[in-house]
């Protein structure tokens, strides 16, 4: 992730919202051009209000369905349908960094090159602001895109695990890309799922959902200085001080549940960076990375995992078993 670091709070009085939205409205209008394109766009700072929106209301519901599935596990239909939201987040956070880079051509006046994508756009077009972001930001999601396409365009699938700490007796709903073996048997696919002690992995939800909720901030921050430093090189703006933009429910709704997520997670997952939520009254704090250590008692677990047939494979393997080499 971001190797400088994240360390924000921000004041429920004021906004729970990224920066980047207080400072929409504060772009002359001779500096946006989507309306101009062949394809007109919406004002930048709606590109970026109707994407935040939807990928706050996959995290929300994600949130919902985990809460259902945890009251009953063994349930197939709530384990299904959250299963279904997770993928549908994954699907949201990365076209929410697509859409980021749309933003940056509703900034750039229209250009003789056509079509291509977004980026391409930018970079044949000579615009500097899809290199400048695609730098920062490119390997902050480059495993969310790896998943989204997994799952979209190799006819791959999540997959349900439940963790159970034995001797706290807590439950970590859990989940894995599943993948193939050579010799066809359905398991944790490696590329995404790195070994641990010599054995597959998987994700807990716990983790997944932090992460997702932080690469939204930190993507946001990232976008807003690409643009701040387009238009000082383009045209010499700089921007006034903040002008603050009021949050929605939803928006704190999310801060208030991603702070209040367990904080237990699967073995492999200790150890690694992770963003830590808190709330102290009216001030929420985002910090990245936080580096946790297993709790006592938290070394026995009861592993379940759940899977469904496809009418052809007749062999599969569970993470925390052990790993072949996938085609």
């Amino acid at each position: 992730m971001d190797s400088m670091g994240y360390a924000k709070t921000f004041n429920s009085d004021k906004s729970l919202l990224p920066d980047i939205v207080h400072h929409f409205k504060q772009i002359p209008e001779a500096y946006i051009h989507g309306q101009n394109h062949d394809q007109p766009m919406r004002h930048p700072g709606a590109i970026f209000n109707i994407s935040f929106r939807e990928v706050n209301i996959a995290i929300a519901s994600t949130l919902d369905a985990l809460d259902e599935y945890i009251k009953d596990i063994k349930n197939e239909e709530k384990r299904d349908r959250l299963l279904l939201f997770k993928k549908i987040l994954y699907n949201e956070i990365c076209s929410f960094y697509d859409e980021c880079y749309m933003i940056l051509i509703a900034l750039c006046p229209p250009a003789p090159i056509k079509g291509g994508f977004a980026y391409e756009w930018l970079q044949q077009n000579g615009y500097k602001s899809g290199d400048t972001f695609k730098s920062s930001s490119a390997d902050l999601v480059k495993r969310y895109q790896m998943i989204n396409n997994r799952l979209k365009h190799n006819n791959q699938r999540l997959s349900a695990l439940s963790v159970t700490i034995r001797d706290l007796n807590i439950v970590i709903p859990s989940f894995y890309v599943e993948g193939v073996e050579r010799g066809g048997t359905i398991c944790p696919d490696v590329t995404i799922h790195q070994p641990f002690n010599g054995v597959s992995s998987a994700i807990s939800f716990n983790y997944s959902i932090r992460m997702i909720f932080y690469l939204v901030y930190i993507l946001s921050d990232k976008l807003l200085d690409t643009i701040k430093k387009d238009l000082k090189n383009r045209h010499a703006f700089k921007f006034p001080a903040k002008a603050y933009v009021k949050h929605d429910a939803l928006t704190e709704s999310n801060w208030i549940r991603i702070c209040n997520l367990p904080s237990y997670f699967l073995p492999n997952e200790y150890g690694m960076d992770l963003p830590l939520a808190e709330r102290q009254n009216n001030l929420f704090k985002l910090i990245y990375p936080r580096t946790l250590s297993a709790p006592l008692g938290s070394g026995m677990l009861s592993l379940s995992g759940y899977t469904t047939g496809d009418g052809y494979s007749k062999s599969f393997g569970f993470p925390y078993s052990k790993v072949e080499k996938q085609q």
